[in-house]
Formats: structure tokens, sequence, C-alpha cells
């Protein structure tokens, strides 16, 4: 379970990949600071050992009981635990020797031994032998690094505390997201296509400088204002309106036309990722080419995200059966 050392004022939630939300708590309202730079959150490694990403091999495996405590690298960002809008997240992994149980520990210090830990995040075993942890972090320490450490304890109670990592938080800016994905439609394939974006922000902004990508296109953007709350579809210039094999979108909700087709050559089917990329390039919204569209089942089908304004971009959040498509409703 998740500890919190400090009053309570705003909420801390814990997610694992693909699996049910495994605890909420609170941590001190507060307002994110510094800047962070690619995907994820800015990172410092000076000192420690590992690597960012889960590239190369994992450490050495132990006999269940070889009467040493378990050896736990350095925990690294993952690919997709981009961080977005006011509130951030991150999402956390760390590779250990031997079978243990992985707690992560968020602190503003250098390290659960050099203060008082903020909040202790259990982490999930997966595939692969990694342990992770998902995390929004709503109003969190401002003006300062957040640490994150991975301890592991095997099963004779021997624990070992890996290096700190340091998670600098990013700058807040309107919650801009990519809320639902048309890519198999009844109707044309290459027109008829849409990407539902939703400002999930307490204030209008606009689209100006902002693009979405695919893995080779980009499409900027218009200057177009949203509202808080408001939707907009993003199709292709070739978008064909009125009754037809697809729903029509909703009454008044603004389409966003761009040149030809949905990035570089239409939406693939067949699981593909898309980037909503905010003016100053940093990541706004990042859907991860998490549900495959490409069966049958998929034709003039939809994947949805549910909740929309959730703060954390994750596989979770994202419907694995077909729905019928909602454009801007």
């Amino acid at each position: 379970m998740w500890t919190s050392k400090f009053p309570s004022s705003g909420c801390f939630v814990v997610v694992g990949m693909g699996l049910q939300m495994l605890s909420i708590g609170c941590v001190p309202d507060a307002e994110l600071g510094d800047e962070r730079s690619g995907p994820g959150f800015e990172t410092s490694t000076t000192g420690a050992v590992g690597t960012k990403g889960l590239e190369g091999p994992p450490l050495a495996p132990q006999a269940l009981d070889d009467g040493q405590p378990p050896a736990v690298a350095l925990p690294v960002l993952e690919g997709d635990g981009v961080s977005r809008g006011p509130e951030g997240c991150v999402h956390v992994s760390a590779r250990v020797n031997e079978p243990a149980t992985v707690t992560f520990v968020f602190s503003p210090e250098a390290g659960a031994d050099a203060g008082v830990p903020v909040v202790e995040v259990p982490g999930r075993a997966r595939a692969d032998g990694a342990w992770e942890a998902i995390a929004t972090l709503p109003g969190f320490l401002p003006g300062g690094p957040l640490h994150v450490s991975a301890r592991a304890e095997d099963a004779q109670g021997r624990v070992t505390l890996s290096p700190p990592l340091a998670l600098v938080a990013p700058v807040a800016r309107g919650a801009l997201v990519i809320t639902e994905i048309l890519a198999n439609p009844a109707g044309s394939e290459y027109t008829q296509e849409f990407v539902e974006l939703l400002n999930a922000g307490a204030a209008s902004l606009s689209l100006a400088g902002f693009s979405l990508e695919d893995g080779a296109g980009a499409d900027p953007l218009p200057d177009l204002v949203v509202p808080s709350g408001g939707r907009v579809v993003v199709v292709a210039e070739g978008f064909v309106e009125g009754p037809g094999a697809d729903p029509e979108p909703a009454p008044g909700i603004p389409l966003v036309r761009v040149p030809g087709r949905l990035g570089r050559d239409g939406l693939s089917n067949a699981a593909e990722a898309l980037t909503l990329r905010a003016p100053d390039g940093k990541v706004a919204s990042h859907y991860g080419a998490w549900v495959d569209m490409s069966a049958s089942a998929w034709n003039g089908r939809s994947t949805v995200r549910v909740p929309p304004d959730d703060p954390c971009d994750r596989a979770l959040l994202w419907s694995d059966r077909p729905q019928p498509p909602t454009p801007g409703w």
C-alpha cells in the first residue's frame, strides 16, 4: 500500500499498465516547476548505475536464497511514460536479479535515506522480468526535483535500495488530449478516418502550433480556439459530411481538416502510435499503438479513451472492444 508522511490535500493515483487501479491516496497541493525534455520527465543519473530504457540484458539471475540481499538497478523511465497537463505523469520500472518484492519510493530528497519519503508505490511484476509503476502527480513539488528509488525485498527479508533517479517536473500547460480514434471506418478508408481531441483543461486554448503525428508524418493544426471541455475532430481534407456508412460528427463540433490524409498515409488499422505535440515541441498527449483495429470486428468501430480527462496516457484507458464511433459527442 502507499503511505503518505504529509497532510493530505491533493490526490495521488497509482495504476499498473494494462491492470486495474492499485491505490489512490493524497499528497500536498503544490505547483509543478521546471521543465522536461523529450516524451517523459527530464532525468538526472549522476553517480548512479544503469541506463535509460530497458534495452540490454537484465541483471544476472540468482538462486532463490544465495545468502545475499537482492541487487536492484537504477529505475528507468518507460517510453510511454509521457507527462502532460498540470498534473503530470510518470511511468518507471526497475530490474532485480532475483525474486523479490519491489516498491518505488518517491521523495523530494535524493533517496529515501536523505529525507522522509513522500509516498511509496507498490510495483507490479511484468512478463519481461522488470517491475513497474505508473503514477499521476497532481500539484506536485514546487521548484525542485522529485527522486525515485526502487526498494527490493527478497523472501528472507533482505532489503536493497537502488540509487535515486531524479525527475524534474514539467511546466503546467493546458490539457489537450487524444480521446477517440477511428482508423478503420466503414466508409472510405482514407477520407472518413478521424482523431478526436478534448480540451480537458480549465481554460480555452488555441490549436496553433500543435501537430498530430503518426510514425512518419505530422499534421500541423490551425489557429482554432477550443473552449474548456470542448472537442474537435481532426479529419482528412476529403472527409465527407452528412449521412453515410459512419456516424456523423456531433452538431456544431469543429472539423479540423488537414491536407491529404491523416498522418503520413492515413491511419494504420494495425496499432499505430499517435502523438499530439505542443507548440514547444513537447508531448501534450500520446496514444501508444495499444489497440489493433485490423480485425473485421473493428470495421466501422473506434477505440475510445475512458475517462477522457485522466491525466496519464496509458493502455489501461483505451477500450480494446470495438465501439460505435462518437465523433465530437
